[in-house]
């Protein structure tokens, strides 16, 4: 993450976190809801992925 390394506030951070999802769905027409689904579910597919790696790491399959 890039935010996480600059020094602003967590408010800030988050404003301007919804601000993006605003415009993203002021252009494209996306239902919010929709792209918050979206995007947890990413999100627990990246986590999902990244334990199967290191389950694949403690025992690998020969």
């Amino acid at each position: 993450m890039v935010l996480s390394n600059i020094k602003v506030p967590w408010y800030y951070r988050g404003a301007t976190l919804v601000f993006l999802i605003y415009m993203t769905v002021f252009l494209l027409g996306i239902p919010l809801p929709v792209l918050v689904v979206y995007i947890i579910m990413r999100f627990r597919y990246i986590k999902r992925a990244k334990q199967q790696k290191e389950q694949f790491k403690k025992y690998p399959i020969c």
